[in-house]
């Protein structure tokens, strides 16, 4: 082969052999915008094969990839067709991995609801699983035998006998012990007989909308309640979640009550830092007689709807008596730290007559 260089010169490479059959490079050969390197095949816009066979064999398997947008087949009929008999895996994830925007069709399998899942153009429609099987079995008789063996135990209610298409009437045309049926007469080989086990509901774990999103479940010792594929409360033996905001249809609902108050309320914040309906500055006992109130100028404590002491910056006025808990053991006022001046009507339900007094003042006069 003769070649020539960017100059037209001819000259040899070492890297380009052709015998014949076989054109080989040693590097990179490009075919206008198409390199290609070894097993790897590049182009800087579309790359498009037209041929009216396309096989792809991949010893390893075939893998197709793309950085940011879809992978798109279309068929001429329509129709794209996979031929296997193991399975085809659809793309699998969560409630919240589900696409922003996704096509009419989309189908994926939810992890989250645990089931396969499709895009009518508006909403996911789960396919929910069934929570009563209705399992099947078929019979080929031997035109001898009159009683076979089922696959499992059963009555004559809780099955559903049907010959060449005919649905048999229990207990006439067939009868059942345990796991034997026996006919009323022998069934010819040519016969086809089917039987269908109804599975009578134990228990029902989930109840789900149509779609699949909104349900209740129960799970070992935990009710969940999701809804739009969104988990909203969890219920256990030991307490309620609420993953969203608990909000009262009307401006009456309380949260407790006088007979039944809750022991701690924990926030973070309250209607941004305020209790709505709340005063802070005063607090109460549930009936709201007993409290203690602070304002502008002084504090005041009552009981039982009486103010029994008022706090300003001067002076504690008190309207009640005040008493030792233990009679002779508690002072008013201390040695270091006496009271100014004592004003009194009355010691002792007696008038006070300080010139009869011979009591120890500590140095002080009354």
């Amino acid at each position: 082969m003769v070649f020539t260089d960017a100059a037209n010169t001819i000259s040899t490479s070492t890297n380009i052999s052709y015998d014949g059959t076989d054109l080989t490079f040693i590097g990179n050969a490009t075919f206008d915008d198409v390199n290609i390197n070894g097993d790897t095949v590049s182009a800087p816009s579309t790359l498009s094969v037209t041929s009216p066979l396309l096989t792809i064999i991949g010893a390893d398997g075939v893998n197709i990839n793309t950085t940011d947008s879809d992978i798109v087949i279309t068929p001429g009929t329509g129709i794209v067709k996979v031929i296997s008999k193991t399975g085809l895996q659809i793309p699998v994830g969560n409630t919240v991995e589900r696409p922003v925007a996704p096509e009419t069709g989309c189908i994926r399998f939810n992890t989250y609801l645990d089931r396969a899942e499709i895009f009518n153009g508006t909403d996911w429609n789960g396919f929910s699983p069934d929570f009563a099987g209705i399992a099947v079995q078929e019979i080929v008789p031997d035109g001898i035998a009159q009683s076979y063996i089922l696959d499992r135990t059963a009555t004559s209610e809780n099955i559903i006998v049907s010959i060449n298409g005919i649905i048999q009437e229990p207990d006439n045309s067939y009868g059942v012990f345990n796991s034997t049926i026996s006919f009323a007469s022998i069934p010819l080989v040519t016969d086809i007989i089917s039987i269908r086990f109804l599975t009578a509901i134990s228990h029902v774990s989930a109840i789900t909308d149509a779609y699949g999103d909104t349900l209740v479940q129960a799970i070992n010792s935990t009710i969940i309640l999701d809804v739009d594929g969104q988990n909203v409360i969890t219920i256990n033996d030991q307490e309620v979640q609420t993953a969203q905001d608990i909000i009262p249809a009307t401006g009456n609902i309380n949260l407790g009550s006088l007979a039944n108050p809750y022991e701690n309320i924990y926030v973070n914040n309250i209607n941004g830092g305020v209790l709505s309906g709340f005063d802070p500055s005063s607090i109460s006992d549930l009936v709201g007689d007993t409290k203690v109130q602070t304002n502008d100028t002084d504090i005041t404590l009552a009981v039982d709807g009486q103010t029994i002491i008022t706090i300003d910056a001067t002076s504690i006025s008190v309207e009640t008596d005040i008493l030792p808990v233990t009679d002779g053991v508690s002072d008013l006022g201390a040695t270091g730290k006496r009271y100014d001046n004592l004003y009194v009507n009355n010691i002792n339900g007696e008038v006070f007559d300080p010139t009869s007094y011979t009591g120890d003042i500590d140095g002080g006069t009354f």
